[in-house]
């Protein structure tokens, strides 16, 4: 008779198990020096906020009430029907707003509102004023029907004009 033969089973050495163990020590590691340095990048930028706080100067920043008026009226424009006077409106608009900020003459050309912010020596937006100014004043003498779009586009290019100056 024949003997019958069985597979050898497996045996689990210890040394397989240190090393399991080992890499489960590793990852705990891992993990620890990882909250570790989150930890640390907290406080950095915690302590970062703080200086700045401290060495920050406290500038409070007023809203101008002239720039905010002149928005909401163009805005308001905006909402409106598209008749012919709508151009002419947000160009009196804008020419009022100029008046009351810089003391620029509402009656005045391009050419002369130009010579006005020289004379005044206004500095910041003095480009994209005449260019609104000029653009304004073409599209109100040529008589051009514009669209809604158009009108919309010449809206947020005034606005954003009032909101720099």
């Amino acid at each position: 008779m024949k003997k019958k033969t069985t597979p050898k089973k497996k045996k689990t050495t210890h040394n397989s198990k240190k090393v399991f163990k080992k890499k489960i020590i590793n990852h705990k590691k891992k993990k620890i020096l990882h909250k570790k340095k989150t930890i640390i990048k907290k406080r950095k930028t915690n302590l970062i906020k703080k200086i700045i706080k401290i060495f920050k100067p406290k500038i409070k920043i007023k809203k101008d009430p002239l720039k905010q008026k002149a928005i909401k009226e163009i805005e308001k424009i905006r909402e409106q029907d598209l008749t012919p006077e709508t151009i002419e409106k947000i160009n009196h608009i804008f020419r009022i707003f100029l008046n009351k900020k810089y003391s620029i003459k509402e009656s005045l050309t391009p050419i002369e509102v130009k010579n006005q912010i020289k004379s005044k020596k206004i500095k910041k937006p003095k480009i994209k004023i005449l260019y609104t100014l000029i653009k304004l004043s073409d599209i109100e003498y040529s008589g051009k029907v514009l669209s809604r779009q158009e009108v919309n586009e010449l809206v947020k290019e005034v606005q954003s004009t009032i909101k720099s100056s």
